[in-house]
């Protein structure tokens, strides 16, 4: 199994983001969906706007999207 988990590039990161920091990202990506923009997730987390382009351009580095 671990062999397996080796060769499988889903589980491989150069510079992986810690997990509560994903779950952090996603609620952030899903508060701009939800809203329509980045201006309105922030609004809505209590964040300011450079701090929800910076986590959602983490999540994107981390899925390699």
């Amino acid at each position: 199994m671990r062999a397996l988990l080796d060769e499988t590039s889903v589980f491989q990161h150069e510079n992986p983001i810690p997990v509560r920091n994903r779950l952090e990202a996603m609620a952030v990506f899903l508060a701009a969906v939800e809203g329509g923009s980045l201006s309105s997730a922030g609004r809505q987390l209590g964040m300011p706007l450079a701090t929800v382009s910076r986590k959602l351009s983490d999540l994107e580095t981390h899925l390699k999207a």
